[in-house]
């Protein structure tokens, strides 16, 4: 029996990310450019699937084999299998949330799916198909099979498509992965095999590329230090989907706006023919110089969430058109940014403003960021975010700045659901009627300062450092001048390892949190909700919500979080419960029908006072232990700070029984024919999930659009 936590949702929320809008306001020129931009970003959604696990490609064919051959009639199909309606309800659960996560774990939460349909059931359907049959018989015992019930390291019970054949041990990864830092090479757009057991083996670094040619002058094969153990460097990983994503790429370039916007797609080209992340920065430079295009693109080996060792990164395609109207209130809080980075608590320290500097912990050059509100046409991902902060390149980020997106329609998801548990009955009304502008809020924070703030102390080349090494800097923390830094060919992911994405997370939510009351959030609050509204309260509230549910992402049997968002909200629930002398309460009780249940209470006269009090020494302890490669002190803090222990545990009982389900997303296309691109919705519903990726052609290898 597969636990009850990994069965597929019963009819999940299904919401439309409609862009039409903004679609038809775009130019023809304009509308070509996204079409072949969105049919780069869908032609690597099978590079996606088989990096989540080696069945999850098999289960999407399965299904495309299905709806081919009942047409997308499916419950007449129902009929004709003898299969219930219900129970077609819920394979169609497990369809639309397969393909809505990209694979069979959740895009959220990294657990897997497992259908409420019977394998008997399930079998039944697919046998009328030939072809269904076929592929349901490669795959039956992995759809059902509770284990691997996580995405993790292999050898700790994990599922990792980034390391294919399972023989790898952490250790190993580790090894391999410290060897190539060290030797300058990137991992993002990786992955790792091993090609036998015992001392004599050969870890295979499979690059993802068209081209098998090393385009790096770092060696093709070496030896690592102290063993008979050799690594080679394979080119031409995922060869075929590239090769699509170049040919698309190549066919926008010729309806790019201006010379960045086409250097851009001409340097993602030489990116995923030849592989080399070197490329890829180069795109982010063109990419941060086209400054608000009406069509943005995000497209590469973007995030590194779900790989274990926080190095390997999914691929990401996303095409979206500007929201002319909040953009421009973004854009006039973008011009505070300065002002807003100046109420950091790290800034000034050792320094002040006197001599034209925010102090040795912040980076010394401030560049105006790009600030944009965006809808979404297109968004191959595993999990739709809401807001994006890219490029993911510390060196061009510090020469050339950040773009932060703020998508629109999919921040109207947090609406959807219409429960809110755990908010007691004073609040609910306002919290209702807020939470929406107040989300939005610490969105466009979190992405514009939080993940821009802090200088990283570094070594930049052999005796050179980016802070005076003679006279370090002073810790606010320990009061003694800082001994540790980033070294050379170190990054925060290597120094912090697995609390890395949760680590940082964490910083840029509560940096949302502490500035959220600033002047120019409020302003522009006001300018989206077209009133004045007070959002600093409702904003703990929401992050204190948050940070119970976060709860579902916690295993009490592995002690191990699932995803790294819910992680850092939890650290910050926890340090208001704990450091808030009163601020926040907590009570647990049970409902009428016998079941447990919580209520927040949260001190809203407290919250400017004692609640930025205690955000505010959060931060600075995040910050410094980040800034200084203080993994030694950072994570011992941040592991305490996000155990599930005491009082904890008997919440996490409140939250698994008021569990919600997360909403799934349907995406339009678009189509072109005879020069004219035209834009196709479908509804909000499992079918229409399934349909618009069947029309997606990622089934063939022909550019169907």
């Amino acid at each position: 029996m597969a636990p009850q936590e990994l069965l597929a949702d019963i009819d999940p929320p299904v919401f439309a990310l409609s862009a039409r809008s903004a679609f038809e306001q775009l130019s023809p020129k304009e509308k070509l450019y996204a079409h072949h931009m969105s049919r780069a970003a869908y032609n690597g959604a099978r590079i996606l699937l088989n990096q989540v696990s080696p069945e999850s490609e098999t289960i999407v064919d399965m299904i495309f084999a299905l709806y081919g051959f009942c047409n997308g009639e499916w419950f007449i199909f129902a009929n004709q299998c003898a299969i219930g309606a219900a129970e077609m309800d819920r394979f169609l659960d497990y369809a639309a949330m397969v393909l809505d996560s990209l694979g069979n774990y959740r895009g959220y939460g990294d657990r897997k799916i497992i259908p409420r349909i019977s394998r008997e059931r399930l079998d039944q359907l697919c046998v009328r198909c030939e072809e269904a049959s076929a592929l349901f018989k490669k795959v039956s015992a992995a759809i059902f099979c509770p284990t691997p019930e996580r995405l993790g390291y292999p050898d700790q019970g994990g599922m990792s498509s980034y390391f294919p054949g399972s023989l790898l041990s952490k250790s190993e990864i580790t090894e391999v992965s410290d060897a190539l830092l060290k030797r300058g090479f990137y991992l993002e757009n990786t992955s790792l095999r091993k090609t036998q057991a015992g001392e004599d083996c050969i870890y295979e670094v499979l690059v993802s590329s068209v081209e098998t040619g090393a385009p790096t002058d770092l060696d093709g094969c070496f030896q690592l230090e102290g063993s008979h153990r050799w690594v080679r460097l394979v080119y031409g990983h995922f060869a075929a989907e590239l090769a699509e994503v170049s040919a698309s790429l190549s066919k926008a370039a010729h309806y790019a706006r201006n010379e960045h916007q086409r250097r851009y797609v001409l340097e993602l080209v030489n990116y995923v023919r030849r592989g080399s992340v070197d490329s890829q920065k180069e795109a982010s430079v063109a990419w941060l110089k086209d400054v608000a295009p009406p069509v943005e693109t995000f497209t590469g080996f973007m995030e590194c969430y779900r790989d274990p060792s926080s190095f390997r990164c999914e691929w990401e395609g996303l095409v979206a058109l500007q929201n002319n109207e909040q953009t421009k209130a973004f854009d006039e809080m973008a011009g505070h940014a300065l002002d807003l980075i100046k109420e950091l608590p790290w800034v000034g320290v050792n320094g002040g403003f006197g001599d034209n500097t925010l102090g040795p912990f912040e980076h010394e050059r401030f560049s105006r960021p790009d600030f944009v509100s965006l809808e979404v046409l297109t968004f191959c991902v595993s999990n739709c975010w809401t807001g994006i902060t890219g490029p993911n390149f510390d060196d061009i980020e510090a020469a050339y700045g950040l773009k932060n997106i703020y998508l629109s329609n999919r921040a109207a998801a947090v609406n959807l659901n219409d429960q809110v548990p755990f908010i007691r009955n004073e609040d609910l009304a306002e919290y209702k009627t807020i939470r929406r502008i107040s989300f939005t809020a610490i969105v466009a924070v979190h992405e514009l300062i939080g993940h821009a703030c802090g200088k990283l102390l570094k070594e930049t080349e052999s005796g050179e450092f980016n802070f005076d090494i003679n006279d370090p800097p002073i810790s606010p923390l320990s009061h003694v001048a800082i001994d540790t830094w980033y070294k050379i060919g170190q990054s925060e992911r290597s120094v912090f390892g697995d609390i890395y994405t949760a680590f940082d997370e964490c910083l840029a939510e509560s940096v949302a949190l502490l500035l959220i009351a600033h002047e120019s959030v409020q302003y522009m609050v006001a300018t989206v909700e077209g009133r004045r509204v007070t959002v600093e309260y409702h904003a703990y509230l929401q992050i204190i919500s948050l940070g119970l549910r976060a709860l579902l992402s916690y295993d009490p049997s592995t002690k191990k979080w699932n995803q790294s968002h819910d992680r850092a909200r939890f650290a910050i629930l926890k340090t208001l419960f704990e450091d808030g002398d009163g601020l926040l309460e907590i009570e647990f009780s049970t409902t009428e029908s016998g079941g447990p249940d919580l209520e927040i209470s949260l001190a809203k006269t407290l919250v400017p006072s004692v609640g930025r009090r205690v955000v505010e020494s959060l931060l600075l302890h995040l910050q410094i232990y980040r800034c200084t490669a203080d993994a030694e002190h950072g994570r011992p803090f941040f592991e305490k700070l996000t155990a599930v222990d005491g009082v904890f545990q008997q919440f996490r009982e409140a939250v698994v029984h008021h569990q919600q389900y997360r909403p799934l997303f349907v995406q339009a296309n678009t189509v072109l024919q005879e020069g004219v691109v035209t834009l196709i919705e479908y509804p909000a519903t499992k079918e229409g999930i399934i349909k618009s990726w069947v029309e997606r052609g990622i089934d063939t290898t022909t550019d169907l659009f």
